[in-house]
């Protein structure tokens, strides 16, 4: 099942004009009014055992999303009989249950899947509230080969937008589940599993096609096996200049020396789309590191010293920082 989001600019100049006509209040209740509802991760793969937290967005009829306030969020799993797009796990399915799931998106993974064989299941959140019920769901896949401490991966930007023709740089980050520190994605796989377009299978560059989209979905599978996924949607028209920069990922990361990560700058413009920052300046401070422009708005920062410093990345008038602690080889 796909929700969809509507993300068309003209749209939210045909909203304000219905604004305008229906006075101001009712305008406004109907922009911040949710309309569709996403999980997230939108798909996980678990060792036997691991425990993963869902949680629900809401967005309202032009894509932008609102701050949940007094919803109720139901919650079920159910299994399913196939993989769904962008997992690749290998064995024998095992139709039993791939967990349970609690009344706060909790999912425990059944403890019992044997190596050799996976189950798949779909957690659901269904949404309550003054507008009536929404609802989602997102896919779990417990693999029986999957050590529970293999480092988990995540995907940056996620719930993106870019202009139709332009590019969007993804990253990752992966780390060790006991110590935190950052691992390896030398030999991760990038794939496009819904959507047009064209995703860079060694650097995860995706470069949209010439026409809008409401849902397009990216996929990563890093060398722990772990696979995380982002969605993005293509919107009409150039982007407009920069109104926001930060950096991806924007926690503070233990890298232990001699390793790199790959940040990103991520500037907006006022609806909320991608703008490339190639001419960004970076900068590494507290004698950690060096950094490298890689061109296409990212940059790798790769750990020389122990201590603890800064990252920061410019462009204009603004500037977006995050704290990066080198650690000492077996610290």
């Amino acid at each position: 099942m796909r929700v969809h989001r509507v993300r068309v600019r003209t749209l939210a100049v045909l909203l304000v004009g219905l604004a305008t006509v229906a006075g101001c209040a009712g305008g406004l209740e109907l922009l911040v009014t949710p309309t569709s509802v996403r999980v997230y991760p939108s798909l996980v793969t678990a060792a036997p055992g691991e425990v993963v937290n869902f949680s629900v967005r809401l967005y309202s009829i032009i894509g932008t999303r609102i701050p949940s306030l007094d919803e109720i969020c139901a919650w079920t799993l159910s299994p399913l009989g196939d993989l769904p797009p962008g997992a690749d796990v290998q064995g024998e399915l095992d139709p039993k249950s791939a967990g349970v799931v609690t009344n706060t998106g909790l999912f425990e993974a059944s403890p019992v899947v044997q190596a050799g064989k996976y189950r798949v299941g779909a957690v659901r959140a269904e949404i309550y509230g003054t507008f009536g019920s929404l609802s989602s769901h997102a896919f779990v896949v417990v693999d029986g080969n999957l050590d529970e401490n293999a480092p988990s991966v995540q995907v940056f930007p996620q719930d993106a937008e870019v202009s139709a023709g332009g590019s969007l740089p993804f990253v990752t980050v992966a780390k060790d589940r006991e110590s935190g520190r950052v691992t390896s994605t030398e030999g991760a796989v990038w794939s496009l599993t819904e959507g047009e377009g064209t995703l860079d299978a060694a650097s995860g560059l995706y470069t949209a096609g010439g026409s809008a989209q409401e849902e397009v979905r990216v996929s990563v599978e890093a060398p722990s096996g772990r696979v995380a996924t982002s969605y993005l949607s293509v919107v009409e028209g150039a982007p407009g200049a920069a109104e926001s920069l930060s950096l991806l990922p924007s926690e503070a990361l233990k890298v232990p020396i001699g390793r790199s990560q790959r940040y990103l700058a991520w500037a907006t413009d006022r609806n909320g789309a991608f703008v490339p920052q190639t001419d960004a300046v970076w900068l590494v401070e507290g004698g950690i590191g060096a950094v490298t422009v890689l061109g296409d708005g990212t940059a790798e920062f790769i750990a020389h010293a122990a201590g603890r410093g800064t990252l920061s990345v410019t462009s204009g008038s603004r500037t977006a920082s995050c704290d990066i602690v080198a650690v000492i080889p077996g610290a």
